[in-house]
């Protein structure tokens, strides 16, 4: 089992689960990750969208993962493809909504038992410093249903995608924004 001893002031805070998906403070990004399976396909997709303080999305990644993984691995691989993006795109995330409440927990005590999740935890936890996470918040999931519903509608496609500085409803009609 990994324990962090990260400084207090440098663990994200944790806030309880709001309903719906409400902005960042002015001039900062909010990053909401999210993964879908369909059963018996042997793969899962990966999503993670960074949006601006107007609702705006900045960056969108949705990647295919082929393999059976557990629930807590996908959510966190989502999670680290989006902290990938944010550090790849030099942009600092404010704050990370997801709504997998282990997860959250997972992230504000700073440890995780031993496992498959273990090696992308670790990459977690260092990203969240890389790109300075302030907080780190369980969402419903109907607060998070717009990367919820683009991880479910990518799951037609075998590519990856990146998407920025673009609304993603003009390329998925039916994807509620």
């Amino acid at each position: 089992m990994w324990s962090f001893n990260i400084p207090p002031k440098a663990m994200p805070a944790v806030v309880k689960a709001p309903i719906t998906w409400s902005p960042p403070q002015v001039r900062t990004l909010k990053l909401n990750s999210d993964a879908s399976v369909r059963p018996g396909s042997q793969r899962c997709r990966v999503v993670a969208i960074i949006k601006d303080d107007k609702g705006w999305i900045t960056a969108a990644v949705s990647k295919s993962l082929v393999g059976n993984f557990s629930p807590e691995t996908e959510e966190l691989v989502a999670l680290r493809e989006g902290l990938l993006l944010a550090k790849g795109l030099k942009l600092k995330i404010s704050c990370v909504e997801l709504d997998a409440c282990n997860i959250v927990a997972m992230i504000s005590s700073g440890i995780v038992v031993s496992g498959a999740s273990e090696f992308v935890f670790v990459d977690v936890m260092a990203l969240f410093k890389v790109v300075e996470v302030l907080s780190c918040q369980s969402i419903s999931r109907n607060g998070n249903r717009v990367a919820n519903n683009l991880a479910t509608l990518a799951m037609s496609y075998k590519e990856d995608f990146l998407w920025q500085n673009v609304c993603l409803s003009s390329i998925f009609p039916c994807l509620v924004v």
